[in-house]
């Protein structure tokens, strides 16, 4: 895989990374495209699940970033005990504060201020702390310290090599205790590289750092204290740069935040009685409880904290519950989190998300936003979907890292970000609107909030997200991880005699389908928007019902899967006649079936459970065609707004509980309008199997798994077109939704004598084998396009199997066939066998060159499609 420098420039998205190269060529036609010449012996190598068709892919398929850095847990550590720690917040803080300078300029945390990794001599670092001479720091521990350890030098960057040659730069570092200086260097030039030191503390507090010039001026005098750490009597290890400013400590340090009786809850919680309790669940999970409670009208605040031992992350929710004899008085703008966000920053941060779905090219569409001083951004939903406008999942990216944020709520939350006069990032999330009393024993809950901690570049923090879902929300079925089945999408409104005559043959040339998908308009009397609320079954399309088909798919190894929307409520069907205590109305032509109501719920949950023993479903498919939040809203008496909402997220969830419990081996398909409800609290009790409403377009499709696997591991969306390589691998992903006999919402027809079997079975037995990389590590190697004229790829990677994919598309319009990508997560000391799957081409790749030169790949069609394998040797 050697550069080659006779290829030109082409026009094609740049490649996201310092190193990226894109090249070009024109060749001449290598070999028709058709998917079959992939060599059997290294797929056979790949990684296999115990069943392709069944479940047994469990732990083995949780893989990739490697091993978590022990920085990042400790940053993770000592953010979580400053904010849900059993001492009151407050009172032992550490933080930095600025006691001298004699100009006024930067300090830089993480990373330099040239947008560079810190650097001393040759050697690189993860964190520090940087500033130019002279300037004096103090560092406040609050509790006892042992010993301050650090690399120290003269910073190695393009402006201080520079200034090198002029003969500039010179500094000497200090360490002063209780007004004794106890630590001071000799001079440090650029060319002396970086000084180990390691200070005894002896039990201080606080002590100071200083950087000093040494003579020749300040200028160029760019000193760096690497991975600075001190180290506390109990063992606790606390990064310089992870501390907080001291004129941050006026900002809420509880990490919730409500207004009460209409004063901020930070000078009120304070002066409560604060309990701390641990409780060990299991060998990675700690759950963490911080009550605290107002002793005159007894509201009590219990947060909520999951600790993990596998990843450097802790996610919570915050309970309020009135213990008084009577209402609380007014508690509003309920915030699941109100702080400073613990990201290292150099003066500003990137804040990465995604748009959501609304049935658009766009949806989940990759958005940056730059959070420079005093800058302020707020994404909301809208219309009460948690996933319609923005996809509830941000890297906030700092200097060398940063801290990936989730939330868990299938409703109307809201996240502002904004920037204090440093640059240091702070974020106010929570449900949007909250303006409530709370009756005598009752309690509410928060949106949940996900914090994962990670150092180095954005995709790190990326897949470690993938990685954590993966682990500890995803699905299971019958006690094991799901993997994202093979499901065939067919319209309700198809007689029963067409669906039987299409499983026989399905079952014939043994397609490994998992879940046979019957879609809306199997019930009802006409259309299927204005009958639901009528489930009784069409016996004009069904006159057995649907056991006949279940039966005949599971004994086949297959399963039904079926189309519900018990949420809405059409006027006129027997449930709204039978049930208007039940229903929200806000005079459309649809009423909302209040699942924050008991009884509604309760009800809802026997009709389906029966409804998934009577019809022997294996995977209970919830669609969602409605904005709940103006019902919600509506029924809102002045004193208690954003009750209803809160008792209808809750009832969805324990709906979804319960019907999981009774049937431990049934799966839920979330849709909504498409993907209008993924967050991090649906995401481990159900998939979207059908992520968007959008168009049914190749481009759209790279672009929708462009943007989702950067944030979410398993979904499914259509493949259309049999026989169509680069539609079928335009479309793939984790799950798979094969619409190759239907289109649209029309009856199907018997599969057509002259469908391309053959393909078919070849094409998904390939997928299956390859299927275990969408588990892995993801990495774009293109930017994000729309346009007909561009190549698209990206790399999933699995560093446990040493093991990996390459997926290009080369769009219609490409004048392109040839293309370079350098990849991701390899090992550069490594040899690698680079299949190409269609053309059976092997090579052998130095891992350096697959990193900085890259791979090239060749596509004669347009449009077409290539998937290469690597695996380490």
């Amino acid at each position: 895989m050697n550069g080659n420098s006779s290829l030109g420039q082409m026009r094609l998205p740049g490649i996201a990374g310092p190193r990226s190269v894109w090249r070009g060529k024109n060749v001449g036609r290598t070999g028709a495209h058709r998917g079959a010449g992939y060599p059997r012996s290294l797929l056979n190598r790949l990684v296999q699940p115990a069943a392709l068709v069944g479940w047994a892919l469990a732990a083995e398929l949780w893989a990739g970033i490697g091993v978590v850095q022990p920085h990042e847990f400790v940053a993770c550590q000592q953010w979580v005990e400053r904010v849900f720690g059993a001492a009151p917040t407050g009172t032992n803080v550490a933080y930095l504060k600025l006691l001298f300078e004699d100009v006024a300029d930067g300090i830089t945390r993480g990373r330099s201020w040239r947008g560079t990794p810190y650097q001393l001599g040759d050697k690189t670092y993860g964190h520090g702390l940087a500033f130019n001479a002279t300037k004096h720091l103090l560092v406040h521990l609050g509790r006892p310290a042992d010993r301050f350890s650090a690399e120290v030098g003269l910073e190695n960057n393009d402006d201080t090599r520079r200034g090198a040659a002029l003969g500039h730069g010179s500094v000497t570092f200090h360490v002063v205790v209780g007004n004794k200086e106890v630590f001071a260097s000799p001079v440090r030039r650029l060319k002396d590289g970086p000084l180990p030191i390691e200070v005894p503390l002896h039990g201080a507090d606080q002590f100071e750092i200083r950087v000093k010039d040494a003579g020749d001026g300040r200028g160029w005098d760019q000193a760096l204290w690497a991975e600075a750490v001190v180290t506390l009597r109990d063992g606790t290890m606390l990064r310089l740069q992870d501390l907080p400013w001291a004129e941050s400590l006026g900002a809420n340090p509880y990490g919730f935040s409500f207004v009460y009786q209409g004063q901020p809850s930070g000078s009120l919680v304070g002066s409560w009685v604060r309990q701390v309790s641990d409780q060990v669940l299991d060998a990675q999970r700690t759950r963490r409880e911080v009550r605290m409670q107002d002793p005159t009208t007894g509201l009590e605040v219990r947060c909520e904290v999951i600790l993990l031992k596998d990843f450097p992350a802790a996610e919570w929710v915050v309970h309020l519950k009135n213990t008084g004899p009577t209402n609380t008085p007014i508690v509003e703008s309920i915030q699941a989190f109100d702080g400073l966000l613990p990201v290292p920053s150099a003066g500003q941060t990137k804040v990465h998300w995604a748009k959501g779905a609304v049935a658009s090219f766009d949806d989940f569409a990759p958005q940056e936003t730059v959070l420079k001083r005093g800058a302020r951004v707020r994404l909301q939903p809208g219309g009460g979907r948690s996933s319609s406008q923005v996809l509830p999942f941000f890297n906030v990216e700092g200097a060398n890292g940063g801290l990936v944020i989730a939330l868990g709520w299938t409703g109307e939350w809201a996240a502002e970000f904004s920037a204090d006069s440093r640059g240091q990032p702070h974020l106010r999330a929570g449900q949007a609107h909250t303006r409530l009393v709370l009756y005598p024993g009752e309690s509410i809950r928060t949106p949940r909030v996900l914090f994962l901690f990670y150092e180095g570049e954005r995709w790190r923090g990326q897949n470690l997200l993938r990685q954590f879902l993966l682990k500890h929300h995803r699905p299971r079925r019958g006690g094991q991880p799901l993997v994202a089945p093979v499901t065939c999408g067919n319209w309700g409104g198809t007689r029963a005699e067409v669906h039987l005559d299409n499983i026989q043959k399905i079952v014939q040339h043994d397609l490994p389908i998992d879940y046979y998908w019957i879609d809306a308009e199997w019930y009802g009397k006409g259309a299927w928007p204005v009958n639901v609320g009528d489930w009784t079954v069409k016996k004009e399309l069904y006159p057995e019902g649907f056991k006949p088909i279940s039966d005949a798919l599971r004994r086949s190894g297959r399963q039904l899967l079926l189309w519900f929307e018990p949420e809405r409520v059409f006027k006129g069907t027997p449930w709204h006649r039978q049930y208007r205590d039940w229903l929200l109305d806000v005079s459309q032509d649809s009423c909302l079936l209040n699942l924050g109501n008991p009884a509604a719920r309760q009800f809802l949950t026997e009709f389906i459970s029966a409804k998934v023993d009577e019809f022997g479903l294996g995977c209970y498919r919830q669609d969602f065609n409605i904005d709940p939040l103006e019902f919600w809203r509506k029924h809102d008496a002045p004193d208690r707004q954003g009750i209803a909402e809160i008792r209808y997220i809750e009832g969805l969830y324990a709906f979804w509980d319960e019907l999981l419990a009774r049937h431990p081996d049934l799966i839920i398909d979330n849709c909504a309008s498409g993907g209008r409800r993924i967050d991090l609290e649906t995401v481990g009790r159900a998939t979207p199997f059908w992520r968007t409403d959008g168009p049914r377009d190749p481009i759209a499709h790279q672009c929708h798994t462009y943007g989702l696997l950067a944030w979410v591991p398993l979904s499914a969306t259509s493949q259309d077109r049999a026989g169509d390589d680069y539609e079928f691998r335009s479309s793939m992903c984790s799950g798979l939704c094969l619409n190759w006999w239907v289109s649209g919402d029309v009856p199907a027809e018997r599969i057509r004598p002259d469908f391309p079997f053959d393909w078919a079975k070849r094409t998904l037995a390939q997928y299956l084998k390859l299927r275990p990389f969408w588990y892995g590590d993801y990495y774009p190697l293109t930017s994000y396009s729309q346009a007909p004229d561009v190549w698209m790829a990206y790399q999933l990677d699995r560093p446990d199997l040493a093991q990996g994919m390459v997926v290009a598309l080369r769009r219609p319009n490409s004048p392109c066939q040839a293309a370079r990508f350098p990849l991701r997560g390899l090992d550069q000391a490594a040899t690698y066998r680079v299949t190409n799957l269609d053309t059976g081409q092997e090579q052998a790749c130095p891992g350096a060159d697959l990193l900085q030169q890259g791979v090239e790949i060749v596509i004669a069609d347009r449009p077409g499609s290539a998937l290469l394998i690597y695996e380490r040797q």
